[in-house]
């Protein structure tokens, strides 16, 4: 099991409701998959070439969000994950999402925890 501390949650131009201009979303999204990739290569090298994960996210933020929405966020990050060759691809039969949780905490202290776990 491998557990990965985010020091914020998704951006705001990628979650499910942004009506953000393209560029930023493209901006925003290619971060945040670049995130994905560097914590698969550093932190999950142990799960490398996995042929299922399982994923947990648990969310972080001083307001309430649509768990929906930060979920949907987290798709570039999964992506990064597949770049970096944790796992073929990111549809069902690779990638299982177990569950997302979030909490309410002070402001200044966002952070977005993953939990990703090799399935035998």
């Amino acid at each position: 099991m491998v557990i990965i501390y985010l020091g914020a949650i998704p951006p705001q131009e990628i979650r499910g409701n942004s009506r953000s201009h393209w560029a930023k979303k493209n901006r925003a999204r290619s971060d945040w998959r670049e995130s994905g990739h560097v914590h698969g290569m550093v932190d999950c090298s142990t799960l490398l070439g996995s042929e299922k994960i399982s994923i947990q996210f648990h969310f972080h933020h001083n307001r309430l969000i649509d768990l929906d929405n930060l979920c949907i966020g987290m798709k570039p990050w999964v992506d990064g994950l597949v770049d970096a060759g944790i796992v073929p691809d990111d549809s069902p039969e690779h990638v299982v999402y177990e569950k997302a949780e979030f909490s309410k905490c002070k402001k200044g202290e966002s952070r977005t925890v993953v939990t990703i776990e090799r399935i035998e």
